[in-house]
C-alpha cells in the first residue's frame, strides 16, 4: 500500500537529514581543530588562540569549502613566518577529520577499523 512507501520515504528522508546534521558537525569539530592546531604552530596564548579559532569557524561559515578553510589556515600561518606549505596543512586536515569523525561518531570514517 501507499502508506508503506510514505513511512518508508519518512524514513529515508529522516536518516539522509541525520546524516547531514552529523556531517555538518564532523566538519565544524575538525575546523576547530585544524584552528587549534594552527594556533599551535603559531605559538599564541590561550585567549589569542581561542580568537584564532573563533575567526577559523567564522571564516569557514561565510566559505564552508574544504579548499577555503585550508587556504586560509595556511595563509595565516605563512603570513606569520611559519614554514609550512599546503599540503602539510591539508595532511593535518585529512588526520583531523578522522579524529573530528571518531570524536563525534565513536566510529572511524567509512566504519573501518
Amino acid at each position: 500500500t501507499m502508506s508503506v512507501f510514505e513511512d518508508r520515504e519518512k524514513g529515508e528522508e529522516a536518516k539522509f537529514a541525520h546524516d547531514q546534521d552529523t556531517q555538518f558537525r564532523i566538519k565544524a569539530h575538525r575546523n576547530k581543530l585544524l584552528a587549534g592546531w594552527a594556533a599551535e604552530k603559531l605559538v599564541l596564548s590561550e585567549s589569542d588562540a581561542a580568537a584564532y579559532v573563533k575567526s577559523v569557524l567564522a571564516a569557514a561559515m561565510e566559505k564552508p569549502t574544504e579548499d577555503a578553510i585550508l587556504q586560509k589556515v595556511h595563509m595565516d600561518l605563512v603570513a606569520k613566518g611559519v614554514r609550512v606549505n599546503e599540503s602539510e596543512v591539508a595532511e593535518a586536515m585529512k588526520r583531523l577529520t578522522e579524529q573530528a569523525t571518531v570524536d563525534i561518531t565513536g566510529k572511524p570514517a567509512g566504519g573501518a577499523a
